[in-house]
């Protein structure tokens, strides 16, 4: 108690001050009431593609040992210790990581009293990577399935698990602000590994890991709050990402593991050509697993390119 002052009083002796934690609401409250206009908060999350490379100081200049690497980060994800430590038990550490960060940084620090609810809620964020849910489809679910019944507090404990920086809802695009905090949210995982060791799915889905992959990507490009999702008001046609700067969209992103079927390279052209109607913008991508091909949308030239070389085209933009 009152460390918060001591920081206030080293800073205004002329200290620089580096202050550390694991959780988002670190810099609210008292905290941020003395240090207001006098700080600056930077998000570290697990590794993105080029960390990866770089902290592996793997030379990457071949397709194929690129293509092996975003395999690794696809299924393995990006927490240091995992990339970089040898013979380490990937599965169990992660395991162990997720539910130590639950324990100490939702079940404490909040006082739940029900935690059993609150894994419930984590298991099923974990298992449904990159599909839409409200909180009353969780509530309806119930004590059945080990959820809470009550809407409330399924929405407070999912942005629990947020401020622990274990998952994240993605909001609908839509110009009225009043349907984009009515509408489903998308969910993902800050970080594939936990999505893998944590989720269960009866069968491997590698299109809902590439598309929760695309995201967490383009997280530590952007940050959080200028990523949507789109949807047509008929619901028939959806685009992955639109990623707004201001008060303008940049970009679209669909994320799709395999072009070869016709069928599904249609689907995913009509969802960009009905967003690029809705929010104006003409810079459309799909990102695929290892596939690279060009496609016209109207006059737009749509371009298809492997995870690899989109997340270094990305990173190298950011720099």
């Amino acid at each position: 108690p009152g460390w918060q002052l001591f920081l206030n009083l080293l800073q205004l002796e002329g200290h620089n001050l580096v202050v550390s934690g694991s959780n988002a609401n670190l810099l609210s409250g008292e905290l941020a009431t003395h240090l207001t206009g006098r700080y600056e908060k930077i998000e570290v999350l697990p590794f993105c593609f080029s960390e990866l490379i770089h902290a592996k100081q793997a030379q990457a200049t071949s397709a194929n040992e690129r293509l092996a690497l975003a395999s690794e980060l696809l299924h393995g994800g990006g927490y240091p210790e995992v990339v970089l430590s040898q013979g380490i038990d990937r599965t169990n550490y992660v395991k162990n990581l997720i539910e130590a960060v639950i324990h100490k940084d939702v079940v404490t620090r909040h006082k739940i009293r029900k935690p059993n609810e609150l894994a419930g809620i984590a298991d099923w964020m974990f298992s449904n990577i990159s599909k839409e849910v409200t909180f009353g489809r969780l509530a309806s679910v119930g004590s059945d399935a080990g959820l809470p019944e009550s809407t409330l507090t399924a929405k407070r404990y999912i942005s629990y698990l947020e401020e622990a920086y274990l998952v994240r809802l993605l909001g609908r695009y839509d110009h009225n602000h009043r349907e984009r905090l009515r509408s489903p949210k998308k969910t993902y995982a800050i970080d594939n590994g936990a999505a893998v060791v944590m989720g269960f799915r009866a069968m491997p889905d590698e299109g809902r890991l590439l598309e929760n992959l695309v995201y967490s990507e383009l997280c530590k490009f952007g940050g959080f709050d200028d990523i949507h999702y789109f949807r047509s008001a008929q619901g028939d046609r959806e685009v992955d990402f639109v990623i707004r700067q201001g008060h303008q969209t940049t970009e679209l992103i669909q994320s799709v593991w395999d072009i070869s079927d016709p069928k599904t390279v249609k689907r995913e052209l009509l969802g960009l050509a009905a967003a690029m109607k809705s929010t104006h913008c003409t810079h459309a991508t799909l990102v695929t697993w290892m596939q690279q091909a060009e496609f016209n949308v109207g006059d737009v030239l749509v371009h298809a390119v492997p995870f690899h070389v989109w997340a270094m085209e990305k990173s190298s933009l950011k720099k």
